[in-house]
């Protein structure tokens, strides 16, 4: 049995031209993405996402794991609390007692995706902040709204092509202007509309690349404009941590493009580069 008690006056790391501070020193923190060493190689998905449950979270494993991060020489984790699922436990305050006790900071997931969902997936988000009074817990430094957020496929993407026609109409007057500027006609709905750039326009070169390079831009600007919101809503329930989120493959140095890439990983680079 142990008791959770949050700091009479909690520090909070945080963040000034580019680089993280803690008390007024700068940290750099060293860390790594966490699951459990007992979850890791299971073939029941949700026994390895959704570890903070009851099926899945042993104390024992957890401070195995935080002991041996630690004495690596590694002083951060990265979480991911599954939005299906809240951690109706104490889990949660259970791992992050242990992560203080070892001198570990936390990035603690909620992930929020799909952005156009966003609302609905607020309603879990602020159940998890306020229910365990995440705002005066130091030990997180930053919330990660997403996780690893990739445009996958055009039927996918499908879901902001009408923001897409929006954009297109703002910046160019037209969608007639802006197929003259790209000299190439966008791809095109069976009603007449226009859709989002197909697979092989992503990543293969060809007349499509100034499409594709205004897709890009457009998306820059959802991200934005989604974001944005993600954090405002944050801050309406926890003005003390810092908000982010984590990006995907358009981070990754070992990427190489080939034809066989079905999902659209580029599109995000211009956002978090």
């Amino acid at each position: 049995i142990s008791l959770w008690q949050t700091k009479p006056n909690p520090s909070f790391v945080t963040c000034k031209d580019g680089e993280f501070y803690q008390d007024g020193r700068l940290w750099r923190p060293h860390g790594v993405n966490y699951y459990p060493s007992s979850t890791v190689a299971t073939q029941d998905y949700s026994l390895f996402l959704e570890w903070f449950g009851k099926r899945s979270y042993d104390p024992v494993v957890i401070e195995r794991d935080l002991a041996n991060i630690r004495a690596m020489g590694m002083d951060a984790v990265s979480v991911q609390v599954w939005y299906s699922k809240p951690p109706l436990t104490d889990n949660l305050l259970d791992f992050l007692r242990r992560a203080e006790k070892h001198g570990i900071k936390v990035n603690l997931a909620i992930p929020m995706t799909p952005m156009t969902k966003l609302e609905e997936r607020w309603a879990v988000y602020k159940k998890v902040v306020t229910d365990y009074d995440l705002k005066d817990v130091d030990t997180i430094f930053a919330y990660d709204v997403d996780w690893e957020p990739i445009w996958n496929t055009p039927e996918y993407r499908k879901q902001w092509d009408a923001e897409w026609a929006e954009w297109v109409i703002e910046r160019y007057g037209s969608i007639e202007n802006a197929e003259t500027d790209w000299e190439f006609q966008a791809p095109r709905e069976p009603g007449g509309q226009i859709t989002n750039p197909l697979d092989p326009h992503v990543v293969e070169n060809g007349p499509h690349w100034r499409m594709v390079a205004a897709y890009r831009r457009f998306l820059d600007t959802i991200l934005y404009k989604y974001y944005d919101r993600a954090r405002r809503l944050v801050r309406t329930v926890d003005p003390n941590h810092l908000v982010s989120f984590r990006m995907t493959l358009a981070g990754d140095p070992t990427v190489r493009w080939s034809k066989t890439v079905p999902y659209d990983y580029a599109c995000l680079a211009g956002a978090v580069d």
